[in-house]
């Protein structure tokens, strides 16, 4: 069969721009699989566990083991005796201690608008930052029933008991406010409910006057007897 060159030369135009076409969805697939990574999928996973822990997850509970997925949306609910470490894939960690609950509300791990937004609601919670606050120190921040706090590459830890909250810098690169009160590493600050003047509407900011305070050695100890796992010993 004859075939001229024009035709030839058009043949092979079409094929290329079919390969070209191929490649840019393949592309663009790619892009959004990885940019929906933190959304439909693992945003991390128990590393430690210790008692009686579930997660949350929708209208039921999951039994948790090491090595279970953490997904956006989740809670994590410890026993009187549960203890719970979560490695996420930025290399961030979350401890969670006893009597504690726990929420992811918000996770974005690449891209550039990199984001981790937490909630305790109650007990204690270690926050040690990873690659989400170097890309963007803004998007890191966890909030309580009485506080709100913004996070620069740190190590914090929040209580969250009945009417108070309690936030300690442990270790600070960087800035770290809580209801827009910069706390030094080495402080805590602490925000209650006053019934006496007018209570505070939970999930509104502080109106008071407070000031951090340097953390003392007994609450150091306080904070790692309660988030210690067997492993840590010696570090």
């Amino acid at each position: 069969m004859f075939i001229s060159r024009v035709g030839l030369k058009l043949m092979k135009l079409r094929f290329s721009e079919l390969i070209f076409f191929t490649l840019s969805i393949f592309s663009v697939l790619l892009l959004s699989s990885t940019h929906l990574k933190a959304e439909d999928g693992s945003i991390g996973k128990v590393t430690g566990l210790l008692g009686d822990a579930v997660i949350v997850r929708g209208d039921g509970e999951i039994q948790i083991v090491v090595g279970a997925e953490i997904r956006l949306s989740d809670s994590v609910r410890t026993g009187s005796d549960g203890r719970v470490r979560i490695l996420f894939t930025d290399d961030g960690v979350a401890s969670v201690g006893p009597g504690a609950l726990f929420r992811m509300d918000e996770y974005q791990d690449s891209g550039s608008e990199r984001s981790f937004k937490a909630h305790v609601a109650e007990g204690l919670v270690r926050f040690v930052t990873g690659k989400i606050v170097e890309a963007n120190p803004d998007g890191f921040s966890v909030t309580a029933p009485e506080a709100v706090v913004g996070i620069r590459g740190t190590i914090i830890s929040v209580r969250a008991e009945k009417e108070k909250t309690t936030v300690y810098v442990e270790k600070s690169a960087g800035e770290v406010l809580a209801n827009y009160v910069e706390v030094p590493s080495g402080s805590k600050i602490s925000f209650e409910i006053y019934g006496d003047t007018g209570p505070m509407e939970r999930g509104h900011l502080a109106e008071v006057m407070i000031q951090p305070e340097p953390m003392t050695r007994e609450d150091l100890q306080a904070i790692s007897r309660e988030l210690a796992f067997p492993e840590d010993e010696g570090l």
